[in-house]
């Protein structure tokens, strides 16, 4: 009995030990906090909460840099603010994302603004060096993914078409765990940041549709990259919004559904939220708080603040549904939440 006692408390410290939400719950919280602040136009508050953030982990994302970046010029700490774009620059954003950004202006007086520029395009060049031939892979494999899918669609989702789709999502999808294999988790830290326009931090990596197909072939059950996301969120090299995102595609009705995508559309000048006999947001908010995820209703104030600035300097990593058009059946299934006309900003 006393072995068997031992080795029962010996699990439940292992299990302890590799919990997705005591690895990264404490980062997660105070960056959920600062984005809250952003909500309520507090940024001096807000670059407090990311300074805590980044002193609790090693790892720093390069759209939590960016906010705390911003919130630091939006409050004046030029000091503050150029300390963050060089932690930035490391990302390999290049030197125009910080010439063309409007909220920067204010840092070209800086006497550090030609180093910044000068060391943001070297990161940039080196790692068009380093990570060059692996992203020309991952953009290889998600055109052919793409030219499949629509291949499909314009054949009027034929089911011989989708049979073919599906293969070659197979196909496709086994090529990129093999490179996780050989590589690891290509997360940003190994292939750097993908900026859109010079000026946009990509949501998301490169190769996030691939795995999406993946788990939307199969609708149920493990996939083939569900290990590999588990071990990079307990690695704390991917934020538990991300693996929420991308875990949520297998679908609403899955054991573990975090509330991530599906369940809020914007219609119009309005948000709602999906109201389905299967989804219990009890048990939504149980999942959440598991890998260390703020609440639904914290969600639905960044996704409003998202929705009525979108001209907003700042980024949050949300999901939701846009749709130009919605039956009165389907408006039936959702809850309103509302929020201020966009015909307004």
């Amino acid at each position: 009995m006393a072995i068997r006692r031992y080795i029962l408390i010996l699990f439940s410290l292992l299990c302890f030990v590799v919990s997705p939400t005591n690895a990264f719950c404490q980062y997660d919280s105070l960056v959920n906090q600062a984005e809250l602040r952003i909500v309520d136009s507090n940024y001096q508050k807000a670059l407090e909460l990311y300074m805590l953030a980044f002193r609790e982990h090693q790892f720093h994302f390069s759209h939590d840099l960016y906010n705390a970046s911003v919130c630091a010029t939006e409050t004046g700490k030029t000091k503050v603010a150029m300390q963050l774009c060089m932690e930035l620059s490391k990302k390999g954003v290049g030197a125009n994302f910080f010439l063309k950004k409007s909220v920067y202006q204010s840092l070209k007086s800086n006497k550090n603004w030609t180093k910044l520029l000068s060391k943001s395009a070297q990161v940039k060049n080196d790692q068009a060096l380093k990570y060059g031939a692996i992203r020309r892979v991952l953009d290889s494999l998600v055109e052919k993914d793409q030219q499949v899918n629509h291949e499909w669609r314009n054949s009027g989702m034929d089911k011989q078409k989708r049979l073919i789709m599906d293969l070659t999502y197979d196909t496709i999808s086994r090529h990129l765990s093999k490179l996780f294999d050989t590589y690891g988790f290509l997360s940003e830290d190994k292939i750097g940041t993908y900026v859109e326009d010079d000026t946009v931090l990509r949501i998301g990596l490169p190769f996030d549709v691939i795995i999406i197909h993946n788990y939307e072939a199969r609708m149920v059950g493990d996939t083939l990259f569900n290990p590999v996301l588990r071990m990079a969120l307990r690695n704390k090299i991917i934020k538990p919004d991300y693996y929420a995102r991308m875990h949520d595609f297998v679908g609403a009705d899955s054991t573990n559904f975090f509330g991530s995508s599906h369940i809020y559309i914007q219609y119009k000048c309005t948000l709602y939220r999906e109201t389905k006999p299967f989804l219990s947001f009890d048990k939504i908010e149980a999942a959440r708080k598991r890998i260390g995820m703020s609440s639904l209703a914290d969600f639905e104030r960044k996704l409003k603040y998202k929705l009525e600035n979108k001209k907003a300097s700042l980024q949050f990593m949300l999901q939701y549904r846009s749709m130009a058009a919605l039956s009165m059946k389907s408006l039936n299934e959702f809850t309103c939440q509302h929020y201020k006309s966009l015909s307004t900003r």
